[in-house]
């Protein structure tokens, strides 16, 4: 899609607005273009941040901030958090007006236009970045969309502390070069929806957000970009688990509740699948002995997936949905998609904390997974009948 720029005057200094469809993809490889791998595995960070400060006097060094505030998130407002919870190394969210007046004045109004102006100002948390950036390897384009895909991430992490509508609109680079005061907005083209498909606002605690940044430690360990093509990321290179995120992340872009549960349920066999026999059975079977606590709670997972999977054969063989998930109001259809949903994020949360775990199925190969399976259905079945 074609973009578009104009020309404007701040107080007598040129300033730039452009607007770039783009759609996220592979944010790590962007954060790699400035000199360092940003997670190098799944528990240790080595981030090299968008901003960087630089001893060289020579180089001119390009001053900037970016910006971009959270949509459909609310936290109380007997809160300040003052600089702002780091994300990751130079990347804070703040509620704080004080902060974001600084990021943003009052001279920028003519360009990024009042409602703009006003709905940055007034959104209840943003995320920003300020530093330098050595001109030679500064680029405003690719910095920003490199920022956004930060904050996109961002909604995935919370998304793995409950589940919500939280998404990201227009972003901003305000930079300073030879004096010159330029602003650059872009955007992705992605909307997250909960698992209804509709656009909610949800309210974060204090110690909700406290944990993003090690969350967001996880999520970057997963996302990082191993494909030598843009066409997909379904190829050998991406494991169970980043093949399962994707998808995942799918889910969450759709409002239509079918198409949902059938990118869950992908996400479902790209974890469980190692074998085209008796899928239905295997996989529902697998799900309910992972997370279920007892005998009752494992057989209404099992019931849950079970549901879930013919709902999904419909959806993506092209068929209508049964006319069971869409009796009184499509009740069923709504608790399909909410089991989903909630069991998805306690598979990724168990992932998250458990490294043996998170090995497993990351990196063994089908015959091993099996065995594990097996394993842990045969001492649940062992127990039981102690």
């Amino acid at each position: 899609m074609r973009a578009t720029s104009k020309h404007l005057q701040i107080q007598g200094r040129s300033a730039k607005r452009i607007f770039i469809l783009q759609m996220p993809r592979n944010i790590v490889s962007l954060f790699k273009r400035f000199g360092r791998q940003v997670f190098q595995n799944r528990t240790s960070s080595s981030c090299k941040p968008l901003c960087t400060s630089h001893t060289d006097k020579t180089m001119n060094i390009i001053k900037c901030n970016f910006l971009i505030g959270l949509h459909n998130i609310t936290i109380d407002n007997k809160i300040d958090l003052k600089n702002g919870i780091e994300l990751t190394k130079g990347f804070f969210m703040t509620n704080n007006k004080s902060i974001i007046s600084e990021l943003v004045t009052k001279d920028f109004i003519p360009v990024m236009g009042l409602n703009e102006y006003e709905n940055i100002h007034t959104l209840s948390l943003v995320v920003y970045r300020r530093g330098g950036i050595p001109e030679e390897e500064f680029d405003e384009r690719k910095d920003l969309i490199a920022f956004l895909k930060f904050n996109a991430l961002l909604c995935q992490a919370l998304w793995l502390i409950k589940d919500n509508a939280v998404l990201i609109e227009l972003g901003h680079l305000i930079y300073v070069n030879n004096r010159l005061k330029t602003l650059h907005s872009n955007y992705l083209n992605v909307m997250y929806s909960n698992h209804l498909g509709e656009s909610t606002t949800e309210e974060y605690t204090l110690d909700e957000l406290q944990k993003i940044p090690e969350i967001l430690t996880f999520l970057l360990s997963i996302s990082e970009g191993k494909a030598n093509q843009n066409y997909t990321n379904i190829i050998n290179e991406y494991n169970r688990i980043e093949r399962a995120f994707i998808f995942i992340q799918s889910a969450r872009a759709t409002y239509d509740v079918g198409v949902k549960v059938g990118q869950y349920c992908t996400a479902f066999e790209c974890l469980f699948s190692v074998s085209n026999t008796e899928l239905k059975h295997r996989l529902s079977e697998t799900i309910g002995f992972l997370l279920g606590v007892d005998q009752a709670s494992k057989r209404k997972i099992y019931n849950d997936m079970q549901k879930a999977y013919d709902l999904r054969s419909s959806v993506v063989h092209g068929d209508t949905i049964s006319s069971k998930y869409s009796k009184q109001e499509y009740q069923l259809l709504k608790e399909t998609a909410k089991n989903c949903d909630n069991y998805l994020r306690e598979i990724f949360n168990k992932f998250f904390v458990d490294k043996n775990l998170f090995e497993i199925y990351a990196h063994k190969s089908n015959e091993e997974l099996q065995s594990h399976i097996l394993d842990m259905i045969f001492k649940d079945n062992l127990m039981a009948s102690a």
